[in-house]
């Protein structure tokens, strides 16, 4: 259960990222 739990954490963390990066290069252009 709890490596479960950190899995979805790590989804989440990936996700947040990858989207934070498309706004940058976003707002460079």
């Amino acid at each position: 259960m709890i490596y479960r739990g950190y899995k979805h954490i790590d989804i989440y963390f990936f996700t947040t990222i990858q989207l934070n990066r498309y706004t940058m290069s976003t707002n460079k252009s």
